[in-house]
């Protein structure tokens, strides 16, 4: 390789090094001088609280003294940039409630700010984000990949909350809408998310539940009109349903190393051990897991599956997991 062109491939590397190593302190300034930013700002006061960086991505939590004085509670302007990339999105969200439910236990593998999650919700190793909105009492959820606005949930739905809000308490408002009225849950061997939803009828207010399950083949969560109340009342929801969240099966292709695994607790290690298999098709009688792998595109069926499959790299594998499920 010529001087001249060594010169060149350092240069190109120098400067993807810089583009992306930004500090955050860089990062701010970018999203404080952009104009989704200065929209926001003009005549309020935005204060910053928090970010948080999941891979390429910053987070950045802003207050709005004008939406408080709307709403009667904080809301969030949360602004969203990648690094290396110009554009910057935003949304909104709320503080989570102060609440013992469900969704609070199952959140713990996301990375959450207020009413906004962030997690692998269509099951491709990378990051989207559940959105709780309300406009004008109407609440309703998106779940949407980053610099995208195509809606992962193909059902429309909303709560309208003046039913029985009248007083439009903002507070109790999400504290009733996160009160065990969102949780993820397995139904029939599909994972989704059950909700409530309120409709007024001519005597009085009913409500009912709806499950939405994904699908692997529309890569979207749809309503599940199959589903009974039975089926609701007997839905199965683990408190680790989102330990899958943030866990990489493609390493699997190579021998793991003690760092890929010494953060996990026994229910990711117990995925990725199992991840092994059905990587060569194996079927699960677990239902967690066999519903696990039907998510994921790469995951096939195999009837024929038996261990000799299995090669040096994932026998390998499989013993160092073991490893750190017994300590």
């Amino acid at each position: 390789m010529n001087r001249r062109l060594i010169t060149v491939l350092s240069i190109f590397f120098l400067a993807l090094n810089c583009i992306f190593s930004q500090s955050f302190t860089e990062i701010r300034e970018e999203v404080e001088c952009s104009s989704s930013f200065l929209v926001h700002s003009t005549g309020y006061e935005l204060k910053f609280v928090r970010y948080i960086q999941i891979e390429d991505y910053y987070i950045l939590n802003y207050t709005d003294s004008h939406l408080y004085q709307q709403v009667g509670t904080n809301k969030y302007v949360l602004f969203v940039k990648k690094i290396g990339k110009s554009d910057i999105e935003f949304m909104y969200a709320y503080p989570f409630p102060e609440i013992n439910s469900l969704l609070k236990k199952q959140i713990k593998y996301t990375e959450n700010i207020g009413t906004t999650f962030i997690a692998d919700f269509n099951y491709d190793e990378a990051n989207e984000y559940l959105s709780f909105s309300m406009l004008d009492f109407n609440c309703e959820i998106q779940i949407y990949k980053f610099f995208n606005n195509t809606n992962l949930i193909k059902s429309n739905f909303c709560t309208n909350t003046d039913l029985f809000f009248p007083k439009h308490d903002t507070n109790e408002l999400i504290k009733h809408f996160f009160q065990d009225n969102l949780y993820f849950c397995i139904i029939n061997n599909k994972r989704g998310f059950c909700l409530t939803t309120f409709y007024k009828t001519e005597n009085n207010i009913k409500e009912k539940k709806l499950f939405f399950s994904w699908s692997s083949t529309e890569q979207r969560y749809i309503l599940d009109e199959t589903v009974t109340d039975d089926h609701l009342k007997n839905a199965w929801c683990p408190e680790d349903y989102f330990a899958y969240n943030g866990l990489k099966f493609s390493k699997l292709d190579s021998k793991l190393t003690e760092a890929d695994l010494k953060d996990l607790d026994k229910s990711q290690l117990r995925l990725m051990r199992n991840a092994v298999y059905a990587r060569h098709g194996r079927i699960f009688k677990s239902v967690d897991l066999q519903s696990l792998w039907e998510c994921y595109t790469w995951y096939k069926k195999n009837p024929n599956y038996n261990d000799s499959l299995l090669t040096d790299v994932d026998k390998y594998n499989i013993k160092l997991i073991q490893k750190y499920e017994a300590k």
